[in-house]
């Protein structure tokens, strides 16, 4: 047995029994719930081990899996929602779909990681309320808060809800979906976040 073979035995008998992912509600709240176990741990010491810890093959690996799981061509690996919104956005305005000081609508009920982004690349972040039952934001409220300088929308698919792309982009709008609070929700038999 190799040394890291022998690490990841000492790992998986100190992990035994994890991940612990439910809880008896009986015994309370609990602190935290462990959503990882001995293989995940063992995964990240392997990716520290090769100095691969922000680009490599596990990187390239999940970027491809994660794609074909959303229905998407492609996935790209960022390190916070913020930075995923940004370079979204920045790229529409880059490829000029989307000019500074063009209003993007963004759901009342959200992150500031959802309204810097929009400032950061030189658009307008405009408030719109949402909807009651799926805290995402509400198509009509759209509609009404729209003006000719309003042409994208920032659709936060919040605490596993998804969003109304097809209602936002039959106004007009170029839709950014901002999945990270939803990974595997579906709205019309289509995973949320297949448009960055």
């Amino acid at each position: 047995m190799d040394r890291r073979e022998r690490i990841a035995a000492l790992i998986r008998e100190e992990l035994q029994g994890l991940p612990e992912e439910t809880h008896d509600a009986s015994l309370g709240m609990p602190l935290q719930v462990m959503p990882y176990g001995a293989d995940e741990v063992i995964a990240a010491l392997n990716c520290m081990l090769s100095t691969y810890v922000t680009m490599g093959a596990e990187v390239r690996r999940f970027e491809a899996a994660w794609a074909a799981y959303c229905g998407a061509e492609h996935a790209v690996m960022v390190n916070s929602g913020s930075s995923a919104n940004l370079i979204a956005l920045a790229a529409l305005v880059a490829a000029g779909q989307l000019q500074p000081g063009d209003e993007v609508l963004v759901p009342a009920v959200a992150w500031s990681t959802s309204l810097f982004p929009i400032a950061q690349v030189g658009l307008v972040p405009v408030m719109v309320d949402v909807e009651p039952d799926t805290l995402c934001l509400d198509v009509a409220k759209a509609k009404a808060a729209m003006t000719p300088r309003t042409k994208a929308a920032l659709l936060v698919h919040l605490m596993g809800q998804p969003g109304d792309v097809a209602g936002l982009e039959a106004l007009g709008l170029t839709v950014v979906e901002d999945a990270c609070a939803a990974p595997g929700a579906e709205r019309g038999g289509r995973r949320v976040g297949r448009r960055g």
